[in-house]
């Protein structure tokens, strides 16, 4: 495995510019030669527990006699390790704020109108969901054309990595193969009982089942959904390194579609992965899905958005070269309040904005085995597009995770009644292409996406260049 002795320069660079003094952890994540076997033994010898693989050779060890939170390293028991033949590589893991992408719950949907679709289904809150999957006139993503070819997310597996799922809910097709918690250190990624719910409620944007006569209906009602607890209940969690790098290597074999509708607290500070989850992420992208890939979603917008002069470029999760991230919009084609402008955006998808005039609300699952219409902001729109990719790997299961950047880049509408909120910066790039900082290529269309995928010719793999510095020999 490649080693991550180049990038600890980065992590002190990151570190560098934070607006807060590091939080140490009493975890370290540990690269050591021999297995299992002796990153078990080098916890007994040093007074740690043995906390789990985090990937290939990489390990997490814990010790009770270190605080759980402390302003200061323990160069200690870190140097106690570096001791040892067999460790290649440590860290003390430092904690690091996530933010969930949405707002405060609102009021239940009102059941009271039905209205007539192109697409019938039982499902009671289906009609309030016309704006944004079943539009037919003017914008649309043209969700509902997908499903009328056949694709509806079949084959496909989602994680939503969160603060939970509810694993019972009704309403969501659950998969305990998808699902791990890795705060707790077991299988089960059911909600504390003091949770709000976050993680269900993106799962069914996503993925809620149709036809079943209960609730609304998610993008890819069809595929399988499971879990990976990375945050605790509260709107905003600590974690370190090690704990996204296991959140993001656990069941890249089976898992095509990661969606995370969270983000560093970024108007306070600039952060992204550790070196632990950009392996992670790499390994992910060239080895996961049989080679293929795995998808990895991030949500962007909400740090700064509209309060502050923010932009996504600060969220290194957005910026990862192996991470997609999408804008969002209004009701009315406008950017959405909360969304901020970068050049990492590949496109945009609508999402709930009680900020802007004809604000909609969205509808999804939420704990209790219940549905609600509270759920906005980028939370929202970052499972919107996890749920439509899902349809193009439905239609295409030969999908590199680069072909879907491509196919997006292709298929995505760049039409000029999508517009900033004073202004528009469409420009029209070398290759002939309409992009926006603030919406990417376009708003996401669904039916020309899956249609492109059925005949679409895989592209070669990423290739990069790094320019090395070898300084001169002294004399």
């Amino acid at each position: 495995m490649t080693r991550l002795w180049a990038v600890a320069v980065l992590l002190v660079l990151a570190v560098a510019v934070t607006c807060r003094d590091p939080l140490y952890s009493n975890e370290w994540a540990v690269e050591v030669e021999g297995g299992q076997e002796e990153a078990i033994r080098l916890a007994n010898k040093h007074g740690f527990t043995y906390g789990g693989k985090i990937f290939g050779d990489y390990h997490l060890l814990r010790h009770s006699h270190v605080s759980r939170r402390s302003t200061s390293a323990s160069h200690e028991k870190h140097h106690g390790l570096l001791q040892e033949n067999s460790v290649r590589w440590v860290v003390q893991q430092v904690w690091k704020e996530r933010v969930a992408r949405s707002g405060v719950a609102r009021s239940r949907v009102d059941r009271s109108e039905r209205v007539t679709l192109d697409v019938c289904l039982n499902d009671p809150d289906w009609p309030k969901q016309e704006w944004y999957m079943n539009h037919c006139s003017g914008l649309d993503m043209h969700i509902s054309g997908a499903w009328l070819r056949g694709y509806t997310g079949q084959g496909v597996n989602v994680a939503v990595v969160d603060d939970g799922l509810q694993t019972n809910h009704p309403d969501l097709n659950y998969d305990a193969a998808l699902s791990t918690d890795v705060v707790d250190g077991d299988r089960d990624p059911s909600h504390p009982a003091d949770s709000t719910g976050h993680g269900t409620k993106v799962a069914g944007v996503a993925t809620a089942l149709a036809n079943n006569s209960l609730c609304g209906v998610g993008v890819a009602p069809d595929a399988r959904v499971g879990g990976i607890r990375l945050l605790n209940a509260a709107a905003t969690s600590e974690v370190n390194d090690a704990q996204d790098a296991m959140a993001y290597s656990f069941g890249q074999d089976a898992v095509d579609v990661y969606i995370s509708s969270w983000g560093p607290n970024d108007f306070a500070e600039v952060d992204g992965p550790g070196p632990l989850l950009k392996q992670a992420l790499r390994n992910g992208a060239t080895t996961g899905r049989s080679g293929k890939g795995n998808v990895f979603i991030f949500s962007s917008g909400n740090g700064g958005g509209g309060r502050y002069p923010d932009s996504c470029a600060f969220d290194g999760f957005v910026n990862n070269p192996y991470s997609l991230a999408f804008g969002s919009v209004s009701g009315t084609g406008r950017r959405s309040a909360h969304c901020e402008a970068c050049s990492a955006l590949i496109a945009s998808v609508y999402a709930e904005d009680r900020n802007n005039a004809g604000g909609r609300e969205m509808v999804t699952t939420k704990i209790t085995s219940e549905c609600t219409g509270d759920f906005y902001q980028s939370s929202a729109g970052a499972p919107i597009a996890g749920g439509i990719l899902s349809l193009a790997l439905n239609a295409n299961d030969a999908l590199t995770w680069r072909d879907l950047k491509h196919l997006i880049v292709q298929t995505s509408q760049p039409d000029s009644r999508l517009n900033s909120s004073d202004s528009t910066d469409w420009i029209t790039n070398a290759v002939g292409h309409r992009v926006s900082s603030y919406f990417g290529f376009g708003l996401l269309d669904a039916s020309k996406l899956v249609d492109a995928a059925l005949t679409w010719t895989s592209v070669p793999a990423l290739q990069t260049c790094e320019m090395v510095h070898t300084p001169p020999a002294p004399g």
